[in-house]
């Protein structure tokens, strides 16, 4: 119709619908050549799809009109951000997870390799916050009630100021999540000033410098195995200023942004005016 366009990339995008439905790619392909900007909200999607194969005869044209913004986190963990990360790990070690309890974020994989990790003898206590149903959520359960005295599991928080309590008085934050677009848990973990486990080529890899955590492979247990220990047993190079490391995810700053793109792409540079949100 000649209405100019931006299209977002997000997980489903490349791990579902570009993956399995394969009837739709060549759509896929006239949408993004046809937008006027791509968005993507992790560094690490817009590597994996502009280095696909399905795109090396337009890889170039695709690059070009390609753009990073991330997801903000809400105005609440930005005003309470502390001003230095944690210096001093605790004996036994606090780990902390955040989010559903399914499948996909590997959760029940991070309970054994926990309790392994205490087994060699490094001492820690996995924290868990979050709600889930089903065969997953039970075998969860059930591991948390053999092992009381390693995982501590508080159910799903909706009071941030408790949620708040709760990474303050952690050490490591570790969800090694099989897919993620983002992962905002991230964000709100490194305002508090604790390091954090995530899983390379998703969400946050790449948007933040080497000192606030370790991608790992969410597949294999060994990789993740090391890299807490990594974490855990070298806790004083993980040192950072959270406030710098989270300012770039205000929503204010970030609408901005989308607004000076649809400026740019609807009106006629004589026109365009600064957007205030």
């Amino acid at each position: 119709f000649g209405t100019p366009y931006i299209v977002t990339i997000r997980n489903t995008d490349l791990n579902f619908f570009f993956r399995y439905f394969l009837h739709l790619r060549s759509d896929a392909r006239q949408t993004l050549l046809r937008a006027e900007k791509i968005i993507f909200i992790s560094e690490a999607y817009r590597k994996r799809m502009i280095a696909h194969p399905y795109f090396s005869n337009c890889r170039e044209e695709l690059a070009a009109k390609s753009i990073v913004i991330p997801n903000g986190i809400d105005s609440y963990w930005l005003k309470n951000t502390i001003d230095k990360s944690r210096q001093v790990i605790q004996k036994p070690a606090r780990l902390l997870y955040v989010g559903k309890i399914s499948k996909g974020k590997n959760l029940l994989k991070l309970i054994k390799i926990l309790v392994n990790l205490n087994k060699d003898g490094t001492k820690c206590i996995l924290h868990i916050a979050g709600n889930g149903s089903g065969k997953y959520y039970k075998e969860v359960t059930d591991w948390i009630k053999k092992y009381p005295d390693l995982l501590v599991y508080h159910g799903a928080i909706t009071d941030r100021v408790v949620l708040l309590s709760l990474y303050r008085n952690s050490d490591l934050f570790v969800m090694p999540s099989k897919k993620e677009t983002f992962g905002l848990v991230y964000v709100e973990a490194l305002s508090q000033g604790i390091p954090v486990i995530y899983t390379k080529n998703e969400g946050i890899d790449g948007f933040f410098p080497s000192e606030t955590g370790e991608g790992v492979n969410c597949n294999d247990d060994e990789d993740i195995y090391v890299n807490i220990r990594k974490i855990l047993e070298n806790y004083s190079n993980y040192t950072f200023e959270p406030q710098k490391i989270t300012g770039v995810f205000n929503w204010n700053n970030l609408a901005e942004q989308y607004c000076e793109i649809y400026n740019e792409i609807t009106l006629p540079s004589a026109k365009r005016n600064t957007c205030t949100s």
